[in-house]
This record gives C-alpha cells, sequence and structure tokens, in this order.
C-alpha cells in the first residue's frame, strides 16, 4: 500500500449538521433499479431484524440504539425494485477526531447482495461527508471476515490493526477512505495511546502488544504482509 502525501483543501463555514450530514433528501435514486433514502421509524422492525441476522458479523446494537439512531437520521436504507435491500449506520463525527465519520454497520440481505446496492449506501455515505467539508469515512472490520474484500473493493484503505480484547475475540482492521484530498498524516493519525485501554481491545500496527505507531512508518513488506492478511476478494 503506497501513501502519497497531498496538499489538503480546507473548509470554510460552519460546523456540519450530524442530523442531516448524510443525505439532502430523503430519497436519492443511485441507479435504474438501486435507490437510497433516509430510514424512518417505520423502517425500525426492518433494520433490526437484518442487525438481528448478522449480528455474529457486525456485532449487536439493541433496538432501542437503532431507534435512537434512526431518529438522529444515521441509517440509511438501499432499496432494490422497492423492496428494502439492506442498509448503513454511521454516527456524528468522533470525539477527538470531528472530521472522521464512523460506519458502525453495513448489511445487505443475502438475495441482494453483489449487485450494488452496498456500493451506493457506501458512496452516499462518501457523498455526504463531502458536501460537509469532513476528512474521512472509517470503520473496523473483524480481521477473518469476508467483508475486508468488499471495502478493498470499495476503495478504502487499511490503516491498522486492534488486537482482540478477549481471548475469544477477533483482531480488527481498520479501514479508512477520504472523503476529499488530505495529507497521508491525517489519513494515517490513531488514537493517542493513553485511550489505548477500552473496550474492543489495543489500536496497533502488528501481532505485537508494544506501542502503536502509524502504518505510515511500516516497510513495503510489512505493509504488504498487512494486506496479505485480509481475505482475497
Amino acid at each position: 500500500m503506497t501513501i502519497t502525501p497531498v496538499t489538503p483543501t480546507i473548509a470554510h463555514g460552519p460546523p456540519p449538521d450530524s442530523r442531516a450530514r448524510t443525505v439532502a433528501t430523503d430519497e436519492r435514486p443511485v441507479s435504474n433499479t438501486v435507490s437510497i433514502h433516509l430510514a424512518t421509524s417505520r423502517d425500525l422492525k426492518y433494520v433490526d431484524a437484518l442487525a438481528r441476522k448478522f449480528s455474529n458479523q457486525i456485532g449487536f446494537i439493541p433496538t432501542l440504539a437503532l431507534e435512537k439512531h434512526i431518529d438522529r437520521r444515521n441509517v440509511l436504507l438501499a432499496k432494490e425494485n422497492g423492496h428494502h435491500a439492506g442498509y448503513i449506520l454511521t454516527g456524528a463525527p468522533l470525539t477527538g477526531a470531528r472530521n472522521v465519520i464512523p460506519i458502525f454497520q453495513a448489511a445487505i440481505q443475502l438475495d441482494a447482495q453483489r449487485r450494488g446496492a452496498g456500493l451506493f449506501l457506501v458512496e452516499t455515505v462518501i457523498a455526504g461527508a463531502q458536501d460537509d467539508g469532513l476528512d474521512l469515512v472509517q470503520l473496523w472490520c473483524r480481521e477473518d471476515l469476508e467483508a475486508n474484500a468488499f471495502w478493498h473493493a470499495a476503495g478504502f484503505r487499511p490503516i491498522a490493526r486492534r488486537t482482540a480484547n478477549t481471548a475469544r475475540g477477533f483482531p480488527a482492521v481498520l479501514w479508512r477512505k477520504p472523503a476529499r484530498r488530505i495529507t497521508a498524516h491525517i489519513l494515517h493519525s490513531l488514537p493517542a495511546p493513553s485511550r489505548n485501554h477500552g473496550p474492543g481491545g489495543r489500536f496497533v500496527s502488528s501481532d505485537a502488544n508494544g506501542p502503536q505507531f502509524s502504518t505510515a512508518h511500516l516497510s513495503r513488506a510489512d505493509r504488504l504482509q498487512l494486506l496479505a492478511r485480509l481475505p482475497a476478494a
């Protein structure tokens, strides 16, 4: 993975409104068959059922929390030919990283996979971040999941690994995609070491539990080794 430093652009104006961040309208057609729109309370049952079906891959979020995310306009739905196909759950800019939008969950139902709905959801999130002058969209993905191949194909870059926080847990890969032109330093910036001890394990760039460091400082061989650990597309 080669990172080329670029000159960042500067966004002017008031801070973005996270509640209206993702799309400008309630519905956005993106192809002849797929449309993306904001989830409403009427979609809660569908989102909750799909989230529970894929909870082993995307983690568990209680129904009440999903309802609050829908109220905050953080959930986008994909529809194919007018029927639900999947959703993506984002959040407000991260504390301490106000220009980074997190993706918490993304799920496409089995009969709608590999037809573009997931990519359209991601592109809509990226477009919303661009419109608001934000720097990055990021997510953590369990290292053993085939979904890593999707994030790679969607243009995200593997930035670091996070070790498992329990003996039965799995390491996770941090994926990021710039929403605008940024420097390599911003792309590779990781949480401060003093904040590495919360739930979810430590933020590191290798299997060793030593001090964290940016993958920008890894050798070419180490970067290739990190990529080699991901499932093939």
